[in-house]
């Protein structure tokens, strides 16, 4: 398996030779360490210890045969863009039935976000508007896009959109609380300190808590094993699959986040070396059919352990000392709380995936009680 290995160090020292050895002064530092980094910092969160790959097919072919058709189309809305990921707690007093408190809801975050973003000669505009065919399951309250248009009214431009953003729930059913509507994941677009004034408006509004969700090193393995356990992971628009790659960029600790280590697989190589870890088995209703495995957290952990020690055998790098910053696949690519998507399965998966990181997110911690022996 040949690899790739770029790093981009204070010397400029690049790298792209999978047999040679690298040696610099900050990697004989890490090399003679004992101190190896895990991907999972103990805390109050839950860990995730599976995710199963099936479960929007499981919750769509119960109840409606075209559903799954329907679902597709409405996340067409979502991919080849780039969006901000946030976790969003309850939606108190959120009305989405009534066209007049929604227009309600817009005049108000019309005037407050005029009041933060103030300028000479500068009009805004707001809107919310239900996205009824962009939900996972028919019991799912419907998605809701919020947007923000900007004018100069000096110069009469035409209103130019500075903020979107899509408030949605994608995941297991949870329970229906009259007051409160739950859409626990938000995806944005738009200039930072507009999203800030919005977020912070909405946060008013409906007395909830926005916060910015990116992904752990652990939320990177796990996504990284979850698009490479289908199909999706190969673009449908070229056949050229020998130049698709995996690529992992990790950064090293206690040096400049701008000093990387960006390390390169075959996509195919990868695929295989995971369908061995975690292969797929025959459809319960289908014998011709084979069907997505569930992923547990030690296959996800022996799958980044292969890439490791290839790694230190091949160009004598101990990724082990370096904190994985970035993933990037033929039609995904993540760095923190920024996505892009260009495939329909494969936002569909990443955001089963966030939806249950959002909700462990706001969810409240499981006491510990110690038992006396």
């Amino acid at each position: 398996m040949k690899v790739d290995v770029t790093l981009k160090l204070r010397r400029n020292l690049q790298m792209s030779d999978h047999h040679s050895e690298v040696t610099t002064p900050q990697s004989k530092t890490f090399r003679n360490s004992s101190t190896m980094f895990t991907p999972y910092t103990p805390g109050r969160a839950q860990r995730r210890m599976q995710f199963d790959p099936r479960s929007r097919h499981t919750v769509v072919d119960i109840e409606d045969p075209d559903a799954e058709d329907n679902i597709d189309d409405a996340l067409l809305d979502l991919i080849k863009l780039t969006w901000n990921i946030s976790a969003v707690s309850p939606l108190f007093g959120l009305d989405i039935k009534d066209d007049v408190r929604l227009k309600q809801y817009s005049k108000k975050l019309r005037e407050m976000v005029a009041t933060s973003l103030y300028k000479d000669n500068v009009s805004y505009e707001a809107k919310f508007t239900p996205m009824h065919h962009l939900v996972c399951s028919p019991s799912d309250p419907p998605a809701v896009k919020v947007e923000v248009h900007s004018k100069d009214d000096e110069q009469d431009t035409e209103m130019k959109q500075i903020y979107l953003g899509i408030f949605l729930s994608w995941g297991p059913r949870s329970d229906v609380e009259a007051e409160n509507i739950k859409l626990p994941i938000l995806l944005n677009r738009g200039l930072q300190g507009v999203a800030q004034a919005v977020h912070s408006t909405l946060s008013q509004m409906f007395d909830c808590t926005i916060t910015a969700m990116p992904a752990s090193q652990e939320d990177l393995m796990w996504l990284t094993t979850i698009v490479l356990n289908s199909d999706v992971a190969e673009s449908r628009s070229t056949k050229k699959t020998a130049q698709y790659e995996l690529i992992l960029e990790y950064t090293i600790p206690e040096l400049p986040a701008s000093d990387l280590i960006k390390v390169k697989f075959p996509l195919k190589t990868m695929k295989t070396l995971w369908s061995k870890i975690c292969p797929t088995h025959l459809s319960a209703t289908n014998d011709n059919e084979q069907v997505a495995s569930i992923i547990d957290l030690s296959q996800v952990n022996r799958f980044f352990e292969c890439l490791r020690i290839k790694m230190l055998k091949s160009a004598s790098l101990e990724l082990g000392y370096c904190l994985l910053e970035k993933i990037s696949l033929p039609n995904f690519t993540i760095k923190s709380n920024k996505m892009k998507v260009t495939d329909i399965e494969a936002i569909d998966r990443v955001l089963w995936f966030f939806q249950e990181k959002a909700v462990l997110h706001f969810q409240a911690p499981i006491p510990i009680r110690n038992e006396e022996c």
